[in-house]
């Protein structure tokens, strides 16, 4: 999967299933999502929009750690919580998504790669 992630054509010429490999991937990523939302499920109250919030703070975690790098992703994930966290004890659970999305123009502004993230070269 990492080789076909990286590059397809070389994949092809060292012999891998391109088209298998990308169809597991959606499978395995199909039955993870199936089991997290029925963990999530009995904790939330399902609806129709209950990713939506997830997703943005998932969204903000990745962008503010840094996108290529895993490392980045888990501090930024760690950020988004504890921001949230001590804005909603110190100043107002109202305020708790604006201070996170002040961080999130911060970090765009200072460094658009991302705490950890690092530059693409082209």
């Amino acid at each position: 999967m990492q080789a076909v992630a990286q590059n397809r054509e070389a994949a092809v010429i060292m012999g891998i299933d391109v088209q298998k490999m990308i169809l597991m991937a959606f499978v395995i990523n199909a039955v993870l999502v199936a089991f997290s939302a029925s963990l999530a499920a009995p904790i939330y109250m399902v609806k129709y929009d209950m990713g939506n919030e997830l997703g943005l703070k998932a969204f903000y975690a990745a962008i503010i750690g840094g996108f290529n790098q895993v490392r980045g992703a888990l501090l930024g994930g760690l950020l988004v919580g504890l921001i949230e966290i001590f804005t909603a004890a110190y100043i107002s659970t109202q305020y708790k998504s604006g201070f996170v999305l002040l961080v999130l123009i911060v970090v765009i502004l200072f460094k658009p790669e991302g705490i950890l993230g690092t530059k693409e070269q082209m």
